[in-house]
């Protein structure tokens, strides 16, 4: 097939050849997070979808291994035209990759519009074998 899979301790990861890869941070019910990059050389963009639109007015919160919260402002958040998809800008995303590849959790936290807060922990300790082997698969391409 047209696609290169890797499960890596939590997290999988996964590339179209020629295309975009992903890998996929936390999935639940409700709501999941993935980061795509498009080429070898391209940024990582990070990405929160959901079942219902997202209120980026709320913005994110962001906690890494247990610790003080981050919260990713509303002006670094892109969304799609029906909200139920929601990326952070290529600066905000380059800094998440950086503190995920150092941390072991990142427990995110996103507001549907209406009220309701979605919290997601995702396992973030095999991130850097996670990038490491997308770097190869796309490096193959």
């Amino acid at each position: 097939g047209n696609m290169r899979v890797a499960v890596l301790g939590g997290l999988s990861a996964a590339c179209e050849i020629d295309s975009i890869c992903s890998v996929t941070l936390a999935t639940g019910d409700d709501m999941r997070v993935d980061m795509e990059r498009a080429s070898l050389d391209g940024s990582w963009l990070i990405k929160f979808s959901g079942t219902s639109s997202i209120d980026t007015g709320a913005g994110v919160d962001l906690v890494f291994n247990g610790d003080d919260e981050t919260r990713v402002a509303p002006e670094f958040l892109i969304a799609s035209e029906d909200k139920k998809a929601v990326r952070v800008d290529d600066d905000v995303s380059q800094i998440m990759v950086t503190t995920m590849v150092e941390s072991k959790t990142m427990m995110s936290t996103v507001q549907f519009i209406g009220g309701k807060k979605i919290n997601m922990e995702a396992d973030v300790s095999n991130l850097g074998k996670a990038l490491e082997w997308v770097d190869c698969a796309q490096a193959k391409q």
